[in-house]
């Protein structure tokens, strides 16, 4: 497996972004990834602005594909996030580095995980999704995303189905548990972060995709009474899904590592061959809205 980079507690020792002693929770902020361009680099700092604006408690680590050029909005990022340059990483090992036990000591209470390619809503807001979170007892959460979508697949015959797209539902004004989730902008308890850091495999699937598809499967069996919700109340939209950022800053990685469709499918394989099923997914398939949230 690709050597782990791990985070130390070093970097927790700064203060955090809001100290509300009101509440317990504190959070860290991940980035798994920053493409330093304007586009990007501007999403970034709306999500910062908007996330200043919750009365939780929460610390920022981003992670960069290369050291940018000075700038002004390259160093109000760094103003806020601690830069993490990791030359030769990518998507998973970013992720990797955050190691549940380090969290669990430096007193972390979630994880999120917040690509830079995806713009929060104005009205979005820490609280209202760690409190539905807390109600509906729920260990992964995320608020609709426009622009999210994902094929079903079985391990061995990858089938597509109807995009599945998490978006509003009149009927379910709060929101809906489901089974399948994109990390696009989603929160996780630490409980639900060390399963998710587990299925997590930079050697063999290091650009990300299908382990949405197999995360309810594998941490259900992991995490007694494990649920994922999406928030229709709460909501951000994925940018490079509409065209609205021009450079792929995962270009050069298909090109060296393979397209990331087909390392997924080929870590899928390599899992239920290791369990000995072909089940591994077996509950991606389901595309129902499940149960409503509170």
């Amino acid at each position: 497996m690709t050597a782990c980079v791990c985070i130390s507690l070093d970097i927790f020792n700064i203060e955090s972004s809001i100290s509300d002693i009101s509440r317990s929770d504190k959070v860290l902020l991940v980035i798994p990834g920053i493409g330093f361009h304007t586009n990007r680099t501007e999403t970034v700092l709306w999500n910062l602005d908007i996330l200043r604006r919750s009365n939780v408690s929460y610390q920022c680590i981003a992670f960069a594909y290369k050291i940018p050029p000075l700038k002004k909005t390259d160093l109000r990022i760094r103003s806020s996030c601690h830069l993490h340059y990791y030359f030769n990483g990518n998507y998973a090992s970013y992720m990797k580095a955050i190691v549940p036990s380090v969290l669990n000591s430096a007193g972390f209470t979630h994880v999120m995980v917040l690509l830079d390619d995806v713009e929060l809503g104005r009205h979005f807001s820490l609280d209202t999704l760690l409190d539905a979170m807390k109600r509906n007892s729920l260990a992964v959460a995320t608020p609709a995303v426009t622009g999210a979508a994902v094929h079903s697949i079985t391990p061995y015959e990858p089938k597509p189905v109807p995009k599945f797209r998490q978006k509003f539902r009149p009927n379910y004004k709060v929101g809906h548990t489901v089974k399948v989730m994109e990390v696009f902008a989603t929160m996780f308890t630490l409980q639900a972060w060390k399963c998710w850091w587990l299925l997590l495999e930079p050697k063999l699937n290091s650009l990300g995709w299908y382990y949405d598809l197999c995360i309810y499967d594998y941490c259900a069996a992991k995490v007694e009474g494990f649920r994922m919700g999406v928030l229709m109340g709460l909501s951000a939209i994925h940018r490079a899904h509409y065209g609205k950022l021009s450079v792929n800053t995962s270009l050069h990685a298909m090109q060296m590592l393979g397209h990331p469709a087909l390392q997924g499918k080929f870590w899928i394989r390599v899992m239920a061959q290791r369990r000995g099923t072909d089940l591994l997914c077996s509950h991606t398939s389901r595309h129902s809205r499940g149960t409503p949230l509170k």
